[in-house]
């Protein structure tokens, strides 16, 4: 191909397109806020409660976090980072170089649909944990019943989506305010709760060993029994 005729062509491509620059490579600062980003957005608190809700025992909890953790390492270790570390695309662009424009399409629609919920999901706890500071009553239907809780969603919703807008750059560096102080509460809740806990079900304030541990789990927090009182 006439090189004139190739320059041109990369020319016209859109940046998104082209592998990243190496001057544009991140360091693993910039990567460690983007992934506590997940626990910014506290999908814990989504994912975590539908466990309860729907019945999940403890065992059920280890076990499916001890394999999907480790099926996630292995996956991002021997497939996704191999993979972006060779092409230095974006996932979008790999997928319409491999799949074509259709699937992409349906990948991004998909995507849409399902963030949609999650975002959703995530924004009203978040809304849930300020409605505490201005007295408004526990939503416990699938629809609020407060216009004031409306209101925090809103606004919220407003604050993370301004965020979002200005790109994986802000998002990183909010990430990365946010992250150490909310590992902070996630951990002084555990330390503030367990005693109380453990002496409601067990009578002692520490749980002996893992055999306590596991039965204050199945007493107390995933009993097996979904939020109807039937078996999960």
């Amino acid at each position: 191909m006439d090189t004139t005729k190739e320059f041109k062509q990369l020319k016209d491509l859109n940046e998104e397109q082209l592998p990243v620059a190496k001057h544009k490579l991140h360091d693993w600062t910039h990567f460690a806020g983007l992934y506590a980003a997940e626990h910014v957005a506290a999908t814990e608190f989504v994912i975590g409660a539908t466990f309860v809700a729907l019945g999940a025992k403890t065992m059920d909890i280890l076990l499916g976090l001890l394999i999907g953790n480790i099926l996630a390492v292995l996956s991002w270790t021997f497939i996704t980072s191999p993979i972006a570390v060779d092409t230095r695309l974006s996932l979008y662009t790999y997928l319409n170089k491999i799949a074509g424009d259709s699937m992409t399409k349906l990948y991004n629609w998909a995507n849409v649909i399902i963030f949609s919920v999650i975002s959703a999901a995530m924004v009203t706890v978040s809304a849930t944990a300020v409605r505490f500071a201005f007295d408004i009553p526990a939503q416990l239907n699938w629809y609020p019943t407060n216009m004031w809780f409306i209101l925090i969603v809103l606004c919220v919703g407003i604050v993370v989506v301004s965020i979002a807008l200005y790109g994986f750059n802000a998002v990183s560096e909010f990430s990365g305010l946010c992250a150490p102080w909310l590992f902070v509460m996630f951990t002084s809740g555990a330390m503030v709760l367990l005693p109380a806990l453990s002496l409601d079900v067990l009578e002692k304030t520490l749980p002996n060993g893992w055999n306590d541990f596991i039965s204050l789990g199945d007493q107390s927090i995933w009993t097996g029994t979904d939020s109807d009182g039937e078996p999960g």
